[in-house]
């Protein structure tokens, strides 16, 4: 594994890696605050500043007193795809972009460049397994961790145990870059959460309709990651 500055990678990607890191710098380098307009941009896109713990932490506790009559697990559920789905959403757009701006057509330099897209946008670092195999196809998989989740320190800043696995939008917004950085229908899944009281925030991604095959081998590849832990 190689770590750079703005993520970790299995040794054979980290040239491409390399090259994404001076593209994304060389994109967020110019960096324009005018609060006199309400506007922040970078490059020539207009961007926003948002506190993390809103889009987590009070997320959660909106949809608890907005929606009484639904118990805590249907709470949790609802907000949890409202996030992942918005994430996604913003996910494909972006990478979408930067990708025509910067001229980047390869899948693999489109994937290089979204974890380190989302560190510098200050969502988490990013640590690809060497376990991954992206492909343009149905063999895509990817695990990953996000180090420094925005989402999960939400929760840990609060020494609050979170009632689930909380980075749904950690997970929606990797998905999304991926998709259209690949081509192909892609969900990812958190499997363990450090706020949850796992030791780390690691996700699986793979198409649709193989992420629940692909998760239970990683489990069973595991074992002793998941054993006497919760689901």
């Amino acid at each position: 594994m190689r770590v750079l500055n703005t993520v970790t990678v299995p040794g054979s990607m980290a040239p491409l890696f390399e090259q994404a890191q001076a593209l994304v710098q060389s994109y967020f380098g110019d960096r324009r605050f005018a609060p006199e307009r309400g506007s922040i941009t970078i490059g020539d896109e207009r961007y926003i500043l948002v506190r993390a713990e809103s889009l987590s932490v009070g997320f959660f506790g909106f949809m608890r007193s907005a929606y009484p009559a639904l118990d805590d697990e249907d709470q949790f559920s609802v907000a949890g795809t409202i996030l992942y789905d918005l994430a996604h959403g913003m996910g494909m757009a972006d990478a979408e972009v930067f990708s025509r701006k910067m001229g980047v057509d390869d899948p693999i330099a489109r994937l290089s460049c979204g974890p380190v897209h989302f560190a510098h946008a200050g969502w988490a670092f990013v640590e690809i397994s060497a376990e991954s195999s992206p492909s343009m196809d149905d063999e895509f998989y990817l695990v990953y961790d996000h180090p420094y989740s925005f989402e999960a320190a939400s929760w840990l800043e609060r020494r609050d145990r979170a009632p689930g696995k909380v980075c749904f939008m950690g997970a929606g917004y990797s998905a999304g870059w991926c998709q259209v950085s690949f081509g192909v229908p892609l969900v990812a899944r958190e499997i363990l959460c450090r706020a949850h009281g796992d030791p780390a925030c690691r996700f699986v991604m793979a198409p649709p309709h193989r992420i629940d095959e692909r998760i239970a081998a990683y489990r069973a590849a595991h074992p002793d990651l998941f054993a006497d832990r919760h689901a």
